[in-house]
């Protein structure tokens, strides 16, 4: 393999080695777990469960007036403590997430679950069968974004230009040092892709593929390619509202391989530092950033409305969504963009290599769909996908007048107009 030029053989190469590799030392097994125990069980409530249980056997042997209150009172004994119990436990995990929201979201969700956003799908339009059903809505995902831009032919408005390269930042090759600290960031809950090896499988045999990811991921940033391999996606949809049996009410959730968002994470993390030292992503974008988020969004909406009061002016507000967002990002253009905000010529062909070349798959029912061509957007669920996005719709915070506020947050814009 280290003697090979070509990133997409030699890709090839390592992949079906570590899977013959996994096949023989590691292979997958089905198996039964016992549902997990709430953490918030003590020994001495599931001795009280036992005590209930003894007591409900000696009154069906004699069920005397006696026997039966005594069940009872252990019975009002269990509500009680299980109920003291839950309470100080959500209440001792509540302080512990106190300042990181992904951790209380997470607490929420465990003690709330909300309903599967990935229902079954038994019928789109009037077909039934679950391989159409699965064709369908991959031609739909595949093909979604490309419709909505043949009406407004961006390609059109802006072409590349190859501006000097002196003193552009280029992409970078990586240190072994950098895979090592990419494999211990990388978490072992991420959702396997279509080739097959777990996050969790990477992890424990990390020290082991720490020199052979050093070279393919440097062939991959020295020749300008990123592996295609690693550009076929799985679709997961998931419901967003609406009737079940229509593809504009799903929303398509790319699964990639591991190794390909490790390469994704290793190249956003040169870009997103060149494009903050370079000033291209506003200080009014709060989606996708680290330091960020809807609260830096809600707190300078607010900003600006209080001083528009104190002013004693109104404040008219306008929320725009973008329709198909990720999907209707016009390649030839996020290029020109990346060229007009500094980046040098090795980035900006990386970056349109890693768009060219897509392939997806969607997944539904246990049924996979035969593969469809991407020639549009940027993939949800991808690591460069959200980065890439806000760095396209970056100049929209260029739209400002002097009596006029904008911000681009999250995915929406929001427009706050302060009048007399």
């Amino acid at each position: 393999m280290y003697s090979m030029d070509d990133v997409n053989a030699a890709t090839e190469y390592f992949t079906d080695v570590l899977l013959t590799i996994i096949n023989v030392h590691a292979p997958v097994k089905r198996i039964k777990c016992r549902s997990e125990q709430p953490k918030w069980i003590t020994n001495e409530f599931l001795s009280l469960i036992d005590e209930k249980e003894h007591l409900c056997n000696i009154y069906q042997r004699c069920p005397t007036p006696f026997n039966d209150a005594r069940r009872k009172l252990v019975q009002r004994r269990i509500k009680q403590m299980k109920r003291a119990l839950k309470k100080a436990y959500i209440e001792d995990a509540i302080r512990d997430c106190r300042g990181d929201s992904k951790k209380t979201w997470r607490l929420i969700k465990s003690i709330w679950p909300t309903k599967s956003k990935s229902p079954v799908i038994n019928k789109m339009h009037n077909d039934t069968s679950p391989e159409s059903i699965a064709d369908m809505l991959n031609s739909h995902f595949a093909t979604a974004g490309l419709k909505v831009n043949q009406s407004t032919s961006p390609t059109s408005l802006m072409s590349r230009v190859y501006p000097d390269q002196e003193g552009r930042p280029q992409i970078e090759t990586l240190s072994p040092q950098d895979i090592w600290t990419l494999l211990k960031e990388l978490s072992p809950a991420k959702a396997t892709g279509s080739d097959g090896i777990s996050a969790r499988l990477i992890k424990a045999c990390s020290d082991a593929i720490i020199e052979p990811l050093h070279f393919l991921f440097n062939l991959s940033i020295r020749t300008e390619v990123f592996p295609d391999m690693w550009k076929s996606a799985q679709i997961t949809p998931l419901h967003k509202s609406g009737p079940l049996n229509q593809p504009d009410n799903y929303r398509p959730i790319s699964v990639l391989p591991i190794f390909s968002k490790l390469l994704e994470r290793a190249v956003h993390n040169q870009l997103y530092t060149c494009l903050t030292v370079s000033g291209a992503l506003s200080d009014q974008q709060s989606g996708f950033r680290k330091g960020h988020s809807t609260t830096t969004c809600l707190a300078e909406f607010l900003d600006v409305v209080y001083t528009n009061m104190d002013n004693a002016k109104y404040s008219g507000v306008l929320f725009l969504d973008l329709r198909k967002a990720f999907d209707t990002v016009d390649h030839e253009i996020l290029l020109c963009k990346l060229e007009t905000v500094g980046l040098g010529q090795s980035f900006v062909n990386y970056i349109g290599n890693y768009l060219t070349n897509r392939v997806q798959a969607t997944k539904i029912n246990n049924v996979s769909s035969g593969k469809l061509p991407v020639v549009c957007g940027v993939p949800q669920g991808s690591i460069l996908g959200p980065l890439l996005f806000i760095t396209y719709i970056a100049c929209l915070s260029i739209c400002r007048m002097t009596s006029r506020h904008f911000c681009t947050q999250m995915i929406r814009p929001l427009l706050v107009v302060a009048t007399q």
